[in-house]
């Protein structure tokens, strides 16, 4: 397992998703809902309909006995700075420095006889400052993106989803 301890990074991240009809859970690429309307730009989805993968930096905060404390910003693209952050309606996505008061907690998960781990990565649970859990939900088709529901990130205080970071660098 990576030594992540006290060290800022930045990644790519893939969530489990068992929503699309295949045999039992498998990882997707986690990108940010683009060309949408206004409101719903900036959401965090799983799949990525981007060339170029979304890069996330974590800025290391502290080590408390919940995990690992981090600020998450965009890395490049239209939210290039942007923080990670929850909206009323507990969407995950990027939004305004001003409107984020988020820490995101880390918890690392053991492997369990998955896929082996590529030597950059790590599987993990990502809390809110309420340690309610990231996981996806699926949302209907809409009139304007009839051809498929999407695959929001959401904060539920539900059975979270095991994230797979890829670490790009570390600060």
């Amino acid at each position: 397992m990576i030594d992540m301890e006290g060290k800022s990074f930045t990644c790519t991240l893939r969530g489990e998703c068992d929503n699309d009809n295949t045999q039992g859970p498998h990882l997707h690429e986690i990108d940010y809902q683009r060309n949408a309307r206004d409101r719903e730009g900036g959401w965090l989805v799983l799949g990525s309909r981007a060339d170029e993968l979304l890069h996330l930096h974590f800025t290391f905060i502290g080590d408390y006995p919940n995990g690992m404390q981090y600020e998450i910003r965009c890395v490049g693209g239209e939210y290039d700075g942007a923080m990670l952050g929850i909206s009323r309606n507990q969407y995950v996505g990027f939004y305004s420095v001003a409107s984020v008061t988020e820490l995101w907690t880390i918890n690392l998960v053991p492997l369990e006889g998955g896929p082996d781990l590529e030597q950059n990565e790590f599987d993990f649970i990502l809390q809110d400052g309420r340690g309610w859990s990231v996981r996806s939900q699926l949302r209907e088709p809409w009139a304007h993106m009839p051809q498929h529901g999407i695959d929001f990130l959401t904060v539920e205080d539900q059975m979270p989803m095991i994230l797979r970071g890829k670490i790009l660098s570390f600060d």
